[in-house]
């Protein structure tokens, strides 16, 4: 304070019947201490906010290091079936490859039975049919079946 407020201060105080010049300084010193105390805490609550926040800050990070690390298993999961369900996937493609290539090969012996069939039963007057050939024509066509995938083994005697 300034001489000229101090000076009227103690004035007003001389007038209001305490006559004690030195009270003023006593409370603004009891007052001064205890905005230091106040101050002192306000920093240590804002220390303590600070180690709140630290604390939840750190906390959520662990919880999200934690689902993180479930969303990575559960991402190498599925990425390892993938590649199991692509393998598999070859595979069948592969066996439709060999299925789609038998299927062919048998499908051009039918059609040589059928024709090998058609020219032994069609016998024109000026050639014979050949016994041999004949024989020879029953033995592509037992080979041909043995070696089909819908060779039946049911032993029905057929």
């Amino acid at each position: 304070m300034s001489d000229h407020m101090t000076k009227m201060y103690q004035e007003a105080v001389a007038l209001a019947g305490d006559g004690d010049p030195v009270q003023p300084t006593r409370d603004l010193e009891a007052a001064a201490l205890e905005a230091a105390r106040l101050g002192e805490l306000a920093s240590m609550m804002s220390r303590y906010s600070a180690l709140c926040v630290d604390v939840i800050a750190a906390s959520y990070l662990t919880k999200a290091a934690a689902v993180l690390t479930s969303l990575s298993a559960e991402r190498n999961e599925l990425k390892a079936s993938r590649d199991r369900s692509l393998e598999k996937l070859i595979e069948v493609a592969k066996k439709l490859d060999a299925s789609e290539a038998e299927a062919s090969d048998l499908r051009r012996k039918l059609e040589e039975m059928r024709q090998a069939y058609e020219a032994a039963r069609y016998v024109p007057g000026d050639h014979p049919i050949v016994p041999a050939k004949i024989v020879a024509f029953m033995k592509v066509c037992a080979a041909a079946l043995a070696a089909s995938p819908f060779a039946q083994t049911d032993g029905g005697g057929e």
